[in-house]
């Protein structure tokens, strides 16, 4: 474990270090910059960060009876690992993960609960087998977002293929948006109109409202 804190702090150190050595407008360069850094991390490591994350999040808010829509962690990306979170939310809540369709650019969400079975996708994404019990994204109280990392601002990048910019872009103006992350917000990321920002981001440290 004090080998594993010792590389978070060189990992957060390199964030700090080297944002301003890649051009701003070069998206691809950043997220293979963020995801390097995050894959450094050891399983010890997710874990322990993930569950203060969820701390700090139960911390935060108090959901009961909303509409939640969670994603699932690609461990082979070291994300955030959301089933702590989801077995606390489950709780009082009615919870969805997306299923994403690759070839057309979609992404809908299915129910899901303790009992739901999983597989994963080609892309080493979790979703659940059965899909019969979906819901429109206008439903959606909040929805909790994978990052690749997040500024000072609320913009976050992703991986770039917009299937968060286009399901924000469709649910209500009163959607809470809450992305997770290791790490805390750098200073400035390149965006255009068509990013959606965060409300919140969660950290292992601290919520933070933009």
């Amino acid at each position: 474990i004090f080998c594993s804190l010792i590389l978070y702090h060189w990992a957060i150190k390199c964030i700090k270090l080297n944002q301003q050595s890649i051009p701003v407008d070069e998206k691809n360069n950043l997220r293979q910059h963020f995801l390097t850094i995050r894959k450094q991390l050891d399983s010890t490591m997710v874990e322990a960060l993930s569950k203060k994350i969820q701390n700090q999040f139960s911390l935060q808010w108090n959901f009961s009876r909303k509409n939640i829509s969670c994603f699932l962690p690609m461990v082979k990306n070291k994300e955030v690992n959301t089933f702590y979170l989801l077995e606390d939310l489950g709780k009082s809540n009615s919870l969805w993960v997306p299923v994403t369709d690759f070839e057309k650019g979609t992404m809908e969400h299915v129910s899901f609960t303790k009992n739901t079975r999983l597989m994963e996708n080609r892309y080493g994404i979790p979703e659940p087998i059965e899909r019969e019990n979906t819901i429109n994204p206008i439903a959606l109280d909040v929805i909790i977002i994978p990052l690749l990392a997040a500024d000072s601002k609320g913009n976050r990048l992703g991986y770039g293929k917009g299937f968060y910019d286009r399901l924000l872009g469709n649910c209500s103006p009163e959607t809470l948006r809450i992305g997770l992350s290791f790490f805390e917000p750098t200073e400035v990321l390149p965006n255009n109109e068509a990013d959606e920002k965060l409300h919140f981001l969660v950290t292992p440290k601290r919520t933070i409202s933009f």
